[in-house]
């Protein structure tokens, strides 16, 4: 594989036997290992199957660590466990003082300390050292910060209400509130529809469990296709309510837009604000 950034990753993660190329079993072998991770999490009692009940509407707060993890695999070229700008495909930020680096100063046009004061404190939040690079144990210190928060119920798990009482303790006003409930559930709802489709399409002996080597020999595309046509005629309804949540729509103006992002840039500063975010237990969900 060669070419842009994206294939140059894929075969970073995939490109088991270093021969700068991704075979077609080795393509295979790292889809079938995320397959894996994404059953290993929503097997939620760990019996190795998955039946007609299967839900994402609560999700293990070890998958988003997972995620960090796998993002890191794929985006951080030099693998040295650190994102920065030096990760950026070639000639994608230009070198305004010709030092030979580049500053996220020069990314943003803009020194960070001169950011709203809501993203200087996300940035400073997730970059503890200030030092413009993000590594793999400040990422995933912001994630379990983030879950801490979040977690209100303390099962290691979050949901859409969880999210939503947070946002509230952040001073989300309720109308918001409400536009967040209602395209959280749809969404989640539409996503459970089309898991448990494959789910059952996968169940090759009618037992209804799903093993892993059920989910990956998986042989019928046609739920694939009619899935496809679920999402693209279902996948964007909720147009109004999305446009509300940032301001937009046909009575919409510059004043009301402005004051729309002041508000969330408002609750962000009181989210990455909490206290919690220097007080996770090292135990935490053992999130190690």
């Amino acid at each position: 594989m060669k070419g842009n950034m994206e294939q140059k990753n894929m075969v970073q993660v995939a490109d088991t036997n270093n021969d700068a190329a991704v075979s077609f079993d080795e393509f295979k072998a790292m889809f079938e290992n995320y397959i894996g991770k994404v059953f290993k999490y929503i097997d939620s009692d760990e019996d190795g199957f998955l039946d007609e009940g299967v839900s994402i509407k609560s999700l293990s707060a070890k998958l988003f660590l997972a995620v960090v993890d796998e993002t890191y695999l794929f985006v951080d070229v030099n693998q040295d466990d650190i994102l920065s700008v030096d990760d950026a495909p070639p000639r994608t930020f230009r070198d305004r003082n010709k030092d030979g680096k580049i500053s996220l100063r020069e990314v943003f046009g803009v020194s960070l300390i001169n950011l709203p004061a809501p993203l200087y404190r996300l940035y400073a939040t997730l970059d503890r050292d200030k030092n413009e690079k993000i590594s793999f144990e400040e990422a995933k210190n912001f994630i379990k910060g983030t879950l801490y928060v979040i977690d209100q119920n303390e099962d290691c798990s979050i949901d859409t209400d969880e999210l939503i009482a947070t946002l509230k303790n952040s001073k989300l006003p309720s109308e918001y509130q409400l536009a967040m409930k209602l395209l959280g559930d749809y969404y989640i709802t539409l996503a459970d529809y089309c898991l448990r489709k494959i789910v059952t399409a996968a169940d090759t002996n009618g037992d209804e469990k799903t093993t892993l080597a059920e989910l990956i020999g998986i042989k019928d595309p046609d739920v694939f296709y009619s899935l496809a046509n679920v999402v693209e005629r279902m996948g964007e309804p909720h147009k109004q309510t999305s446009e509300f949540l940032i301001g937009e729509g046909r009575h919409s103006s510059r004043d009301k837009r402005q004051e729309v992002q002041e508000m969330w840039l408002n609750v962000l500063y009181d989210f990455v604000d909490n206290r919690k975010y220097d007080s996770v237990p090292d135990n935490f969900c053992q999130l190690t």
